[in-house]
């Protein structure tokens, strides 16, 4: 039921997610914390409501870190000081990713959201995906992939929100399957082969 995070290192920092929500900061020399912020707080009685793991990748820029728990939050935070610079209550299991005007979450249901990046208000929202429960998210070339629990690859407008194309299938491993690598992603199929996509 846990989901799990993906260290980051960047810009002389390492930045890594916690199962108790939150995001730490570390020296990526000496290892030594120079922040740690809340992405969420637990919510509920049971253990099943309580759990706000911050899940999938952390993305940074030069100014701010953002952040997704599960049944939790979409965060950002100032990069050196790690105070909260704004947030929203969007679960996610895929984490975020950034450019250089949006932050960009897939929640737990398949939803899209893009958010203005420095004041978290709502850009767009891509409700088609929406039941297809996305495992693995990447920008490839000017789009932003979403592979979902079946394989498949979906590529949305970074601009608009719109569905531009599909692809790939049931041949592709869903599972953490679509991982960002430079200006693509890589993916990887059920038969051990392991492919670099790049949009056009």
């Amino acid at each position: 039921m846990r989901a799990s995070a993906v260290p980051v290192a960047v810009r002389g920092g390492v930045f890594i997610g916690t199962p108790a929500g939150r995001l730490i900061a570390l020296d990526a020399l000496t290892g030594t914390i120079g922040w740690e912020a809340t992405v969420a707080n637990p919510k509920g009685t049971s253990e099943l409501e309580r759990l706000i793991d911050v899940a999938g990748r952390t993305s940074v820029d030069a100014q701010r870190a953002c952040a997704a728990a599960y049944q939790g939050r979409v965060a950002c935070f100032d990069l050196l000081r790690g105070t909260t610079l704004w947030s929203r209550e969007v679960s996610s299991l895929t984490g975020t990713l950034m450019d250089n005007r949006h932050v960009y979450v897939t929640d737990e249901k398949g939803v899209v959201h893009a958010f203005d990046r420095s004041t978290g208000g709502t850009v767009w929202k891509q409700d088609v995906l929406a039941g297809r429960q996305a495992t693995g998210v990447a920008f490839i070339g000017d789009y932003y992939g979403v592979q979902d629990i079946e394989g498949n690859l979906h590529l949305v407008n970074k601009t608009t929100g719109k569905i531009a194309a599909r692809g790939l299938g049931s041949g592709f491993v869903a599972a953490g399957g679509l991982s960002p690598a430079g200006d693509g992603a890589l993916v990887s199929t059920r038969g051990g082969q392991l492919l670099m996509l790049r949009g056009q």
